[in-house]
């Protein structure tokens, strides 16, 4: 009896080797009960001992939607598929055509499954390109709306469209007395020839290239275009065909273009010129200005002890201070634009770029009655980025803060981790207040804000679109939430990856 066993399991093992699928057996709580060769080598399991263990447990990944298939045959269904895509754990896309039916046991009920696959990537892809091939086929058709020109080895026109024709001038009777030489300017002959030589006979087919076609009239057409090898049913070279397209407005729209980028540079240039004279023509007697206006009011020269004169050099430091500023201002937004501002990248401590902006406008906080605090959390993390940059945006966003809040309003610089470990900086006030419309103007370049208090402190309209441009260029975004009368929030969001911990 158990010779017999033994047989019977050796001729189960031996047709499962043979088939042409793999297969295997499972229980009804899906262990390995028996599995091909083909299955193993399918599966990547060769070398693995598989009899005994879940199938769950081998393919740990598996989709729910197998395991739904699974349950549903334990129930008595067979399913099967034609082609199903495969994904190995390499990431490569396999195909599979499988079946999945139950085997009963001897009183009928289910005892497990039995599944076979096998692996039809090369028949799925064979199909593809097929669907490929007849796709560009029918792309093909489609596109002969453009003038098509077929001709014979000695270059002798064989056959057009209309659309051929028509762009030309020439009726069937001249073409057909024509070659694609006479059709075109002689400038164009060798070059052509070279592509017909080295490309269209070489390998079949030319890369698209541009030329010139002269129409009956003498006119000249600029076309672009790709040449086909023609083959008879013996593989034999019979011709050339093509599908040409007229780039005649393609080729003024980039005339066009030439020109406005010509004229583009021509202003860029101006532009570059007006900076940098600019950045020596007044920063240099500015800050001579400046600098002599420091010395007087400091007594290096002699004491001023006329009051109004030491307010005057006091206004004209000021003054000075203020429109140097500007020209700094200026230049660095032109420099961010045109990609020539780079960043010294350093960690920086928030705590302390934030108490140097504080010290700068305490003066002015409190000479407009308004109260200025800060509140950082102990253990910020650093950031980062361009220290003097990172300065420059809470200076400009504090600053503006500052300027239009009323005496006995209050302006706050917070700054906090975001969820996703981001790190966020607002300045906060309890000033004017902006509509829709006015933040609109503020974030563009020379926009200012109409009101009573923006009048009485004029800007130039730079320091937040500064300030943003500067942000984003540490990959940071700035927002502002303000409703009139009721404030301002201005928030810089830096990237996670700006934040050192």
């Amino acid at each position: 009896m158990r010779d017999d066993l033994h047989l019977s399991g050796d001729i189960w093992s031996a047709f499962m080797d043979a088939a042409p699928a793999g297969m295997a057996v499972f229980d009804h709580d899906m262990r390995y009960l028996a599995a091909s060769r083909r299955w193993m080598k399918d599966y990547g399991l060769t070398g693995q001992t598989v009899i005994g263990r879940s199938h769950y447990e081998i393919f740990p990944d598996l989709p729910e939607r197998w395991q739904a298939i699974h349950r549903r045959c334990l129930d008595g269904h067979t399913e099967r598929s034609d082609a199903d895509p495969f994904p190995r754990a390499d990431g490569t896309l396999e195909w599979v055509r499988w079946e999945i039916r139950p085997w009963r046991r001897y009183d009928g009920e289910v005892g497990g499954l039995v599944i076979l696959s096998e692996l039809v990537t090369e028949r799925v892809r064979a199909e593809q390109a097929l669907k490929a091939s007849e796709a560009r086929y029918r792309a093909f058709r489609e596109n002969l709306f453009d003038p098509f020109v077929q001709v014979d080895l000695d270059g002798r026109i064989a056959d057009c469209n209309a659309f051929f024709r028509d762009m030309l001038g020439h009726d069937d009777d001249e073409l057909r007395r024509l070659t694609y030489l006479d059709l075109t300017p002689a400038p164009w002959h060798a070059m052509e020839a070279a592509i017909v030589r080295d490309q269209v006979l070489g390998r079949g087919y030319s890369d698209i290239y541009e030329k010139e076609y002269r129409r009956k009239d003498g006119s000249v057409i600029p076309v672009e275009m790709r040449t086909v090898l023609l083959r008879d049913t013996a593989g034999e070279a019979v011709g050339m065909w093509a599908v040409v397209r007229d780039i005649s407005a393609r080729r003024a729209a980039t005339d066009a273009l030439a020109q406005a980028v010509h004229r583009a540079e021509i202003a860029s240039q101006a532009k570059s010129d007006l900076l940098a004279n600019m950045s020596h023509e007044l920063r240099t007697p500015l800050n001579a200005v400046i600098g002599f206006s420091e010395a007087l009011l400091s007594g290096m020269l002699g004491e001023v002890a006329n009051a109004r004169h030491r307010e005057y050099l006091g206004d004209i430091k000021a003054s000075g201070e203020h429109l140097l500023r500007l020209i700094n201002e200026i230049l660095d937004l032109s420099a961010i634009e045109a990609g020539r501002l780079e960043l010294d990248d350093r960690p920086v401590a928030v705590d302390g770029m934030v108490e140097a902006v504080m010290r700068l406008l305490r003066i002015q906080a409190e000479a407009g009655g308004v109260a200025l605090s800060a509140s950082l959390p102990a253990d910020l993390p650093r950031l980062r980025g361009d220290e003097r940059r990172l300065t420059q945006v809470v200076l400009n966003l504090a600053s503006n803060a500052v300027k239009y809040t009323p005496a006995g309003g209050r302006v706050e610089i917070t700054a906090v981790l975001t969820p996703a470990g981001g790190l966020r900086l607002a300045v906060t006030d309890t000033g004017i207040g902006m509509t829709t419309e006015d933040i609109a103007k503020a974030m563009s370049r020379f926009g200012r804000v109409e009101s009573g208090l923006a009048r009485k402190h004029e800007g130039t309209g730079i320091g937040l679109p500064l300030a943003r441009s500067l942000a984003e260029l540490h990959g940071a975004s700035l927002a502002v939430d303000s409703q009139p009368g009721h404030g301002t929030t201005v928030t810089v969001t830096f990237p996670t990856w700006r934040v050192l911990r």
